[in-house]
This record gives C-alpha cells, sequence and structure tokens, in this order.
C-alpha cells in the first residue's frame, strides 16, 4: 500500500462509470477504487502498478457515490441490486441506502449532497469514482449549471400568499396560491391550459411534479418549460468537474439474457419477501392502500414495485382480511407473481434501452473526441470471461492517465 499526499492536480477529478443496468457498473467501480491504491480483489499489487506515480492518500485510492435513484431506498436492496458489502471489497460507498421508503429525495437535494460528498472525498486525497444509472442524476452532477441556483430557487419557493393578477400570470391565467386544495385532475387541467408543454413532459398523476410547475409559473411569472429551455444551452456549456467518462455496453442479445438471468436471481435472494415488506411500511401509514401502486413518490417509483403490484396487493389483502389461504387463493397468489416477474424483466429491459439511448444522445455527444467536455471512453462487457483483460485493466490504465494529466 503507499500512502502520499494527493496532488493538486488531482483535486477537481473525478472518474464517472456509467452504462445500462446489467454491465457491470458497480464491479468497475470497485475495482478501479482498490486499483487506484495498487491491488486487486485479492489484495495482490497489479503487474502495471503505478500507484505511488499517482500520490494517492491510502489503501483504497477511490470511494464510490452512487447515482442509481432505487439504491437510496432502505430495504429495496434486492429490487434494485445494491452492491453488497463483500461485492463493496471495503471499498467506500456513498448514497446508498438512506432514505425511507415513503420518503422522496428531489434532484437539487441530491445534487447537493453529492456534491458534498464528493468534496469530502476529495479532501481526504481520494478519488470519487461515480457509478450508477439513473441518467438524469448523472448529468446533473456532470455540468456546473445542469441544475442553476435561479432555477432552484425558483423551483422551491414557497407559494405566495395571494394569487397573481392576469397581467403577472403566464399566459393570462391565475394560479390559486393554496394548491392543495385541487384534485390531481384540477391540477394537471390547469398546468395543460398554463404550461402545455411542461404538461407534456409530465404524467398526469405526478401531483407533485405538476404542483412544482404551477408553482414555478405563479411565483416567478415565468413558464418552468421556457426556462429549462432558455437555461439548456448555458447549463450545458461547462463542466462541474475534470471528468473522465467510462461508458460501459453489453450486446443487446447478452444484455436481455443477463437481465433476466438477474431478475430470476432476485426472486431466489428473497425479491417477494423485500417487495412485501416495502409495501407493508407503505400501508401502515395510508388509509387507503389502493393508491400506493400508483403513488409517483418513494420507493413506489421504483422498478419493480409497479410491475409486482397487483400481487403486493393482493397478497397484502390476504394477510390483513384472511384467516387461512386456501388452495385456490393461493393458486390466485402464483400466479400474479408470475405474472409480475415477467412484467418486471419487461420493464427492466426497456429501462436499459433507455439508458443506452440517453447516454448515446445526451451525454457521448460530450466527449473529448467530438471536441467535448469530458474524456469518455467504451468497453464492451458482453464477455465476462475477459473482463479482467478487457475491462479492468484498460480501464485502470486509462484512469491512471487521466489523474496524471494536468487539469
Amino acid at each position: 500500500f503507499f500512502f502520499f499526499l494527493p496532488r493538486m492536480s488531482n483535486r477537481d477529478k473525478v472518474v464517472f462509470v456509467i452504462g445500462s443496468t446489467g454491465t457491470g457498473k458497480s464491479k468497475l467501480a470497485v475495482d478501479i477504487s482498490l486499483g487506484l491504491s495498487g491491488v486487486d480483489r485479492c489484495g495482490k499489487p497489479y503487474p502495471q502498478n503505478e500507484a505511488n506515480d499517482l500520490e494517492i492518500n491510502d489503501k483504497f485510492g477511490g470511494e464510490v457515490v452512487s447515482t442509481d435513484s432505487m439504491q437510496i431506498f432502505i430495504g429495496n436492496d434486492i429490487s434494485s441490486a445494491t452492491v453488497t458489502e463483500e461485492e463493496m471489497q471495503g471499498v467506500p460507498h456513498h448514497m446508498v441506502s438512506f432514505v425511507k421508503p415513503n420518503e422522496t429525495i428531489e434532484i437539487e437535494h441530491f445534487r447537493r449532497l453529492c456534491a458534498e460528498k464528493i468534496n469530502e472525498i476529495q479532501e481526504r486525497g481520494h478519488i470519487p469514482v461515480i457509478a450508477g444509472g439513473t441518467m438524469l442524476w448523472v448529468e446533473s452532477l456532470l455540468f456546473k449549471s445542469a441544475l442553476t441556483d435561479k432555477t432552484t430557487k425558483a423551483r422551491s419557493k414557497k407559494p405566495a400568499s395571494t394569487s397573481r393578477n392576469n397581467d403577472d400570470a403566464p399566459g393570462g391565467k391565475i394560479i390559486p396560491a393554496n394548491l392543495d386544495k385541487l384534485s390531481k385532475k384540477d391540477l394537471f387541467g390547469l398546468l395543460t391550459s398554463v404550461d402545455p408543454l411542461m404538461a407534456n413532459r409530465l404524467h398526469h398523476n405526478d401531483q407533485r411534479k405538476v404542483k412544482r410547475a404551477l408553482e414555478v409559473a405563479r411565483d416567478s411569472g415565468k413558464l418552468l418549460s421556457q426556462t429549462l429551455l432558455d437555461q439548456q444551452q448555458e447549463a450545458y456549456s461547462e463542466a462541474a468537474y475534470d471528468t473522465c467518462i467510462i461508458w460501459l455496453y453489453a450486446k443487446p442479445h447478452v444484455l436481455k439474457t443477463r437481465l433476466d438471468t438477474r431478475v430470476d436471481s432476485m426472486v431466489k435472494q428473497g425479491l417477494k419477501e423485500e417487495v412485501l415488506a416495502l409495501y407493508r411500511t407503505l400501508a401502515s401509514s395510508r388509509k387507503d392502500t389502493r393508491e400506493i401502486i400508483s403513488d409517483t413518490k418513494g420507493v413506489a417509483q421504483s422498478i419493480g414495485f409497479k410491475e409486482l403490484g397487483e400481487y403486493m396487493a393482493k397478497a397484502y389483502e390476504s394477510e390483513t382480511e384472511r384467516k387461512q389461504i386456501d388452495s385456490e387463493h393461493q393458486k390466485e397468489l402464483d400466479e400474479l407473481w408470475k405474472k409480475g416477474v415477467e412484467r418486471l424483466k419487461t420493464a427492466t429491459r426497456k429501462y436499459a434501452q433507455r439508458q443506452v439511448k440517453w447516454i448515446r444522445t445526451r451525454l457521448k455527444p460530450y466527449g473529448t473526441k467530438d471536441g467535448g467536455l469530458f474524456e469518455f471512453h467504451q468497453f464492451d462487457t458482453s464477455d465476462v470471461k475477459t473482463w479482467n483483460n478487457k475491462v479492468r485493466d484498460p480501464a485502470l490504465r486509462i484512469v491512471r492517465a487521466f489523474l496524471k494529466k494536468e487539469s
């Protein structure tokens, strides 16, 4: 192991490991963190050990910061494929399992927490290794003004005590001071008339975001859709950190099989018990449990929760209203579970496709080869047998070279 003070040139350097679910992001993040200290997962020195040239401060050259919006929830480990203690290999992990299932973390809050963690890691002389597949969250960290102070303040500003008049309200519409009195349907109808572009981007049941868009329009006098549009070019003109991005991908047919196998593995690990426990937690604070599955906040937003929703609702009903489950009822539960698992596999594959599309269209164009803001490297993880030679080792060489390069 090597003990050195960090170079100032590394102070703002951050490594991002991105990719769709099932491509090995967490694994590579740990490998890089260990490798920067000069050791592999077995504690053996790498043959190409250059850690002494990097002046990293102690055993773990890197610390991992998760950008997965599902892994933040306590008790959602199996469903979200949260890295286990064994998989962490002793490498510190942050932003994992710290939010209660019925709570929500806003993106601006997430970004602030992550920025604080990144700063703390750098102060310790370590390298932040950002790993996760929630691309909007990744994007918010990559760009210096992805969420400007002006936007954040406008979106978080408290409702005015009185409504604005027609001249002040966007489009000549009056937005009530107390939006809590409006139903979901009325809120969305109001947003559609005030800011149709924003309404088109939001789900009609997402009451929280619909209200926020209306509050911005009312309190700032400007449509949120227009505010975001006006700020887009400025927001993506400057990198938040000196960044090296490593994109992991796998061939579609390989990834499909891998993701289906992962879901089957989740079932064996206790997925059914986990989601039922989460459902009970959410149900304990509700009078009408029928709304849980359509909720737009907390763990209910996670992939897996809605897909398994029919089973969870029926199973919970059985627990609370039936003393004994007969064979017919058990058969119905088993069928609901089977269908839910298949829906989960489909949803996971579609999510992976959306992640890849996001990276290709929104992040890759900013790679340095295209005259962009970041170092951008791609690795094919389709063949797990060649992981060390084709992914881990070359990725580590790239990161080492990046860290030695002057900012």
